[in-house]
């Protein structure tokens, strides 16, 4: 079902410059650092929309992770945003 891939597409718009107010009002780090946090934070966001559409397209429901692919997918997207 495209619909989870598009909700979080969608919220995406509203999640990430919250984010971004969040990390300039309340942590105190420089310019450069914030930057850093945010866009690893929008590609980790970007990550999580990719692999629910991957996985509505496969024809998966949203909590399977009996398959190989979707654990391939699950682990790959761990290691990439740890």
């Amino acid at each position: 079902d495209l619909r989870v891939a598009h909700f979080f597409g969608l919220h995406g718009l509203q999640i990430i410059p919250l984010f971004g107010f969040w990390v300039h009002t309340y942590l105190k780090l420089s310019q450069l650092y914030q930057c850093v946090l945010i866009t690893a934070f929008g590609l980790c966001y970007i990550g999580l929309i990719s692999y629910t559409f991957w996985q509505a397209s496969q024809g998966l429901p949203f909590f399977y992770f009996i398959n190989k692919k979707t654990e391939f997918a699950i682990s790959g997207y761990i290691k990439l945003c740890n």
